[in-house]
C-alpha cells in the first residue's frame, strides 16, 4: 500500500527525532521540531474544519514556514495551492476560486496562520 508524504515524513522523524530535517537561512530545524509544528498547524486547520478534500491556499514567501504549512496541511488531509506572493491579486483571486480553497495560510506576526475562506 502506498504511503503519502507526509506519513514518511513522520516515520523519519520518529526514527531520527534530533537530525536536522530543515535548513533555511540561519534557522535550522530538527525532525522533531519540525513534525510538531506541522501537527499544531494540522489542529488548528481540523479545528478550522479544514479536512480531507478540502483545498488550502499557501501564500507564504519561501522560508521554513512554507516547509511547515506544506506538511501540515497534508496532514489535516487537505491538498494545497501555492500562492505566489508574488503574483497580482487578481491572479490570486481567480486561483482561490477556481481551487474552491477552504482557508488560506499566509504570514502574520512571523508564523503561519489560518483564515477561513471558503470559496464558492
Amino acid at each position: 500500500m502506498a504511503r503519502c508524504v507526509h506519513e514518511l515524513f513522520e516515520e523519519q522523524a520518529a526514527r531520527t527525532p534530533e537530525a536536522t530535517a530543515l535548513v533555511y537561512e540561519e534557522e535550522r530545524l530538527t525532525y522533531a521540531e519540525l513534525d510538531a509544528r506541522a501537527d499544531r498547524l494540522a489542529g488548528l486547520l481540523a479545528a478550522r474544519g479544514v479536512g480531507r478534500g478540502d483545498t488550502v491556499g499557501v501564500h507564504l514567501e519561501r522560508s521554513a514556514e512554507l516547509a511547515v504549512a506544506v506538511l501540515g496541511v497534508l496532514k489535516a488531509g487537505a491538498g494545497y495551492v501555492l500562492l505566489d506572493p508574488g503574483f497580482p491579486a487578481a491572479r490570486l483571486r481567480g486561483m482561490a476560486q477556481d481551487a474552491r480553497i477552504a482557508a488560506v495560510l499566509a504570514a502574520g506576526s512571523g508564523a503561519a496562520v489560518a483564515r477561513g475562506h471558503r470559496a464558492g
